[in-house]
């Protein structure tokens, strides 16, 4: 087979950030993101900018954009927890574009749970259009896992062409 001419074709951009601290109850979090580079973590090409919990990417293209979210609650009351994506497309105004629930039924003490959710974005305007992540949980007892060495709770981005 002939092989094709030009640059080589794939992926150039991937980038993560995890959660380095715990918190409880519902909340945009809007700190202690830290890029994952420790215990093998890696990234490729440009990388997201993120202040305050809004992330911002580096050039326009298709992006993948995956959020999971791992935690316990310590109660054994019914629960739910979702992980929530919110999208701005003019840099104020977030909707929610994406979510994952996890739940729990009278399942005990210390029940760990984890959510994943992934959107694919068209980035045109990277100035304008922009991410951020909550965790939203009907029971202020459930704690969302953070760490410095381990992606418990973490973002991944992916470009994964032009838009």
């Amino acid at each position: 087979a002939a092989k094709a001419s030009g640059s080589a074709k794939g992926i150039t951009m991937t980038d993560a950030y995890k959660l380095t601290s715990s918190f409880s109850g519902t909340s945009e979090i809007t700190s202690n993101w830290a890029r994952d580079t420790s215990r093998g973590g890696g990234n490729l090409g440009s990388a997201m900018s993120e202040s305050s919990g809004v992330f911002t990417f580096p050039s326009t293209g298709i992006y993948l954009v995956h959020f999971a979210a791992r935690g316990a609650i310590n109660n054994s009351a019914n629960r739910e927890v979702i992980a929530q994506i919110f999208f701005t497309s003019n840099n104020s105004s977030y909707n929610e574009t994406a979510n994952c629930a996890m739940n729990q039924y009278n399942s005990g003490q210390n029940t760990h749970a984890s959510c994943n959710v992934q959107k694919i974005l068209d980035i045109t305007d990277v100035s304008n259009q922009k991410v951020k992540f909550r965790v939203q949980t009907d029971q202020s007892g459930f704690s969302t896992y953070g760490s410095s060495d381990i992606a418990f709770t973490f973002v991944q981005f992916t470009r994964l062409g032009d838009t």
